[in-house]
């Protein structure tokens, strides 16, 4: 792929610009960021997830690498768990476990992807991005949940998280080969 320097200058820009608009946003406005994290949780990612997976139409390769990234970060997580169980306390190793396995894919690096990358790289990036954004929402909330909730209260919270819903009803819709329409 042939990228001239030029090309990314204006890309850059815009997402340098989205950057300082939150930052300025949240310094001006004083804004609450447990509304949007509310948002990105139980409606963003979701849907995200949703289209994504409609639009790239799983199939078993695509779905490999996502269960791949998810197993991952899974064993990234649970090993930094186990590591740092003894060292700190409880909730110290459960967020630290948590943020072994994830990493900023969707707000920075998606919209590097969707610069950088022809539309078959960002749909291979989007399947990667859908295993870590499972491992996010299952293994992740679980750990990070049981530094203050029991097994029972932690696999509850993740039975509420839309995002795997969104996941199973794409992969459902799309056996059936059911497809979005257009627009």
């Amino acid at each position: 792929m042939d990228l001239a320097p030029g090309a990314l200058v204006g890309p850059l820009l815009m997402l340098l610009s989205y950057v300082a608009l939150g930052w300025l946003a949240a310094q001006r406005l004083k804004l609450d960021p447990r509304p949007i994290a509310t948002l990105l949780v139980y409606l963003i990612a979701p849907f995200t997830i949703f289209r994504a997976l409609m639009n790239g139409g799983p199939t078993p390769d695509y779905l490999l690498l996502t269960l791949a990234l998810f197993i991952l970060t899974s064993l990234m997580a649970l090993v930094v768990q186990r590591i740092t169980h003894h060292r700190f306390g409880e909730q110290e190793a459960a967020l630290l476990a948590f943020s072994s396995g994830t990493g900023n894919t969707g707000y920075f690096g998606l919209p590097i992807a969707l610069i950088l990358l022809p539309a078959e790289g960002v749909t291979l990036y989007l399947f990667c991005m859908l295993g870590i954004n499972i491992y996010e929402f299952t293994v992740g909330f679980y750990l990070s949940a049981r530094g203050r909730f029991s097994v029972r209260e932690s696999l509850i919270k993740i039975s509420r998280l839309p995002l795997i819903y969104a996941f199973l009803l794409a992969l459902l819709l799309s056996a059936f080969e059911i497809t979005l329409p257009a627009g």
